[in-house]
């Protein structure tokens, strides 16, 4: 069969002559193996199956499995059989004792394909299985077969998008053009005339050119000049602009990276330790706002994720533990989230929360600001609900709690989202809005974590990709790699970006039409802009940023019972202001931790909502620890000459944690397996200020149109990007920011 390579649009197409090939090269495996019984997994695995039997004349049986709860979005503990077969008549009755031919269209993730051996072995007992896929992902697989499972490829291909000729309407194609784009994937196809055809039009043209060389240049093709746009640094916010401009195939979007893979901090590590394989997540863990995810890979050319490996569910369950100390040292343990709505203590909160989710998002985030006129009356319930509740956006968050929330044990649930964002719920160490306290409207965290989606745009709700962050990542690094006019250079660390002649950008030395820096802000300032940049940030203590974290995983040796997906480990009520301390304590070093045993903290257990994390019988978690970020100044813009924590510090920090999981959990497990990553280690690593994880702070003096804006001042055709620009941190608003950014460079190229 042809090899294939993907078509511009991302995705590799493949025609019924493709799998009928990839099919007939088999046959003569499928005689050795001489299967009774062809049993084919819907639906991909309809046709491939029916051209087999065809050349190898046996009988088909036909099954239908479902691995994902489509009401819910979440992952089923097991696999449901929508179609399965009876033992008591026909064709099933010499699956018992038999051997099974399973067929299936692509071996992708291999999760299906495990679920369909394992029930076959255990419900029908056949004596021996093999399975033939059309196609083979050469990819990382979750799934695993057995040993004794004979396995059959058709064909071997690259991890690409898969469009099937069954499926063109899904695309928007008729099948006549799903054929031709098949035809335009093949690799060395020579779709080139007959030469009988070719010497006439030959002839002519060499006429041409000998009477009238004009005419003769005139016939010649025209190709559009390219654009070239230069993206620094292949954080999120960098990808999808890539990946958004990179559709219109004038545009030459170059990817620079100092690393040696694409993502930043979205990235997934597997590793195995004493045979237990394990995931861990850099950075993000909760996938929040799906709408937005699903909307931005369609402006990158995808209309269907899972089509490029990403996979979205709810969290399981109640999405989160709180687990609370109070006075006598007992832990108060309350599950939130997801299946277990807020108390109804909670009631008005959560109402004024949702409205300013729904209102403020596309106003004051996306810039939409037709929504009024588009929307009047869920602006005047806003209204109406902020004068009913004496709701103030702009005071601190903690304070608006208090007027809403009375019983007091349930404020926290409202608050510890200060703790995603960098900063704390009051005004502690003489903090405000303006600076280090959160202000209120950031109530929209509790609307967007603990309601149910209802419909409409998909909003609400804690979801999580499943196999980890680092599947966005590979998906808009797929997109990316199937375009031509995209080209990744890794491992260069971009020394200078700055204005050219003519309003072009110039990238150590080479000349671009347009530049997309997604290095942070006040990192960029002071290396590749050379101290330009302009905006509201300065290189010294006055910039305001959000707080660092102490990170560890720990691999432990059980699986936890009492944790969920998320979890949110508080200090005693009595002491909230000596429990958020540690955000900003910091000595004339920029580096202190006054919370002593006193400190909130978050614990990510992946495994609630996708097994595929950890092996059987034993957990991960991910814990992030508030610390102070580190003070930086033109003295030290290298993430080297940052202090580090002592051992001493860390290892008192470790402890405190481990000791509240195994109360929580009421057990005392063994950590098998650990690291950490401090402040210094984010700076240098992503670099990142100080070590700020979340970016610049969010208080009101650096939000909306007081945040650094995307235009980088004194070079034209120069675009932040990224956590410290507007709209925000976080993965959502990072893409949404993106989005912005990419329209903003569409609207200069075209001047």
């Amino acid at each position: 069969m042809a090899k294939k390579k993907p078509h511009r649009d991302g995705k590799c197409y493949f025609s019924y002559a493709d799998i009928a090939d990839a099919v007939s090269s088999k046959v003569t495996e499928v005689e050795e193996f001489a299967p009774d019984v062809i049993i084919a997994i819907g639906g991909g695995g309809f046709i491939p199956a029916r051209m087999l039997r065809t050349e190898v004349n046996k009988p088909i049986l036909a099954i239908s499995l479902e691995l994902y709860n489509d009401d819910t979005n979440t992952m089923r503990k097991e696999v449901m059989k929508n179609q399965w077969f009876s033992e008591s008549h026909g064709l099933g009755s010499k699956v018992r004792g038999g051997r099974m031919l399973i067929v299936d269209e692509v071996d992708d993730s291999r999760t299906t394909l495990q679920y369909a051996v394992e029930t076959l072995q255990r419900e029908n007992a056949p004596a021996a299985i093999a399975v033939l896929v059309v196609h083979n992902k050469l990819k990382e697989k979750k799934g695993t077969l057995p040993k004794d499972i004979v396995y059959i490829a058709g064909d071997d291909v690259e991890d690409h998008w898969n469009a099937y000729p069954w499926d063109c309407k899904k695309y928007g194609n008729s099948i006549e053009k799903h054929e031709e784009l098949a035809r335009s994937c093949d690799v060395g196809r020579n779709n080139s005339l007959p030469i009988i055809q070719i010497l006439p039009v030959l002839a002519l043209v060499l006429l041409l050119a000998f009477s009238n060389f004009t005419m003769a240049t005139a016939l010649a093709p025209t190709q559009l000049p390219q654009k070239r746009v230069a993206v620094v640094g292949s954080g999120i916010g960098g990808l999808v602009t890539a990946g958004i401009l990179s559709t219109d195939p004038s545009v030459h979007v170059t990817v620079m990276e100092k690393r040696e893979s694409l993502g930043g901090r979205c990235e997934s590590v597997t590793r195995t330790h004493e045979n237990v394989t394990f995931r861990t997540e850099t950075g993000p863990s909760l996938l929040l706002l799906p709408a937005v995810y699903e909307e931005t890979f369609k402006l990158c050319g995808v209309d269907d994720m899972k089509e490029v490996g990403v996979d979205i569910r709810e969290c399981e369950g109640a999405t989160y533990g709180i687990f609370q100390q109070n006075q006598s040292d007992d832990l108060i343990s309350l599950y939130i989230g997801g299946n277990s709505p807020p108390p109804p203590a909670m009631n008005d909160y959560m109402e004024v929360s949702n409205l300013m989710l729904e209102v403020g998002l596309p106003l004051f985030i996306e810039n939409k600001f037709g929504y009024v006129l588009e929307n009047p009356g869920k602006v005047l319930d806003l209204v109406k609900a902020i004068f009913k509740t004496r709701y103030n956006p702009f005071a601190p968050l903690s304070k608006t709690v208090e007027g809403l929330i009375d019983e007091k044990t349930l404020r926290p649930v409202a608050t510890f989202q200060s703790l995603y964002v960098g900063l704390t719920p009051g005004e502690f160490k003489g903090g405000s809005v303006f600076g280090r306290a959160c202000p209120s409207l950031f109530s929209l965290l509790s609307s967007l974590e603990l309601l149910k989606h209802k419909g409409g745009r998909r909003l609400n709700g804690v979801y999580a990709p499943l196999g980890g962050f680092a599947t966005i990542t590979k998906g808009l690094q797929g997109v990316l790699e199937g375009r031509e006019n995209v080209e990744f250079v890794l491992g260069r660390a971009v020394e200078s970006v700055g204005e050219a002649e003519g309003g072009r950008v110039l990238v150590d030395g080479d000349i671009f039409d347009a530049a997309v820096v997604n290095v942070e802000s006040p990192v960029a300032k002071e290396t590749v802009l050379k101290g330009r940049g302009g905006g509201y940030y300065g290189w010294d203590e006055a910039t305001m940023l959000s707080s660092s974290v102490l990170q560890f995983n720990f691999l432990v040796d059980r699986e936890l019972a009492r944790l969920r997906s998320h979890n949110i480990f508080l200090a005693d009520n009595e002491k909230e202001e000596e429990s958020w301390s540690a955000l900003w304590a910091q000595d004339e070093q920029g580096l202190k931790h006054e919370g002593g045993e006193e400190f909130n903290f978050y614990v990510h257990h992946p495994r609630t909502t996708d097994a595929s994390c950890v092996t059987s019988g034993h957990d991960i978690l991910t814990v992030l620890v508030p610390y102070s970020h580190l003070r930086f100044d033109e003295s030290k813009t290298k993430a080297d000459e940052y202090e580090a924590i002592s051992d001493v510090d860390v290892e008192k920090v470790r402890q405190i944690v481990l000791s509240r999981i195994r109360k929580a959990e009421g057990v005392n497990f063994e950590v098998l397996w650990e690291e950490q990553r401090e402040p210094k280690g984010w700076a240098k690593e992503f670099s990142l200020p100080g070590g700020a994880v979340f970016g610049a702070a969010h208080g009101l003096g650096q939000l909306s149109v007081f945040r650094q804006r995307k235009e980088i001042d004194g070079c034209a055709g120069g675009y932040f990007v990224g956590a410290s620009t507007s709209p925000g941190n976080g993965v959502p608003l990072v893409m949404i920011g993106a989005r912005q950014v990419a329209e903003k460079v569409r609207r200069y190229l075209n001047t």
